[in-house]
């Protein structure tokens, strides 16, 4: 499969393989080691970033895309700053290992759990 005929597919496994290197990066004790899982994160990053925006792109309509696209920069920034926030106080609380790897799980999770959604799989 190519283009945004796997678009779906392709977000979920950027999501998958994001939260896995989140979850990796633990497991890490030398700066090269995390060097390398931290680039790794940075292209899932990507892997699930573009698809994502070409799904969107595809399924918005031509006169209200400009909207659409501003309200989700808008709601990812937004949602940044709480998420950083969130586990500033979490690292805080339960520490930084414990943070990193509810963090990494639940991206996993999330990840895994969309493939068995079909209308995201298959867009």
């Amino acid at each position: 499969m190519s283009g945004s005929r796997s678009a779906g597919k392709k977000y979920l496994w950027g999501i998958v393989a994001f939260g896995s290197m989140f979850v990796l990066f633990l497991f890490v004790r030398d700066l090269w080691g995390a060097a390398l899982i931290l680039g790794l994160a940075g292209v899932a990053n990507e892997y699930f970033g573009v698809p994502m925006l070409t799904m969107l792109q595809k399924h918005t309509e031509e006169r209200t895309r400009g909207r659409v696209f501003a309200v989700r920069s808008t709601i990812a920034r937004l949602a940044a700053v709480i998420g950083l926030a969130a586990a500033g106080l979490a690292a805080q609380a339960y520490g930084v290992l414990p943070t990193m790897v509810a963090l990494g799980v639940f991206i996993l999770a999330i990840g895994l759990l969309g493939f068995w959604m079909p209308d995201l799989r298959g867009a």
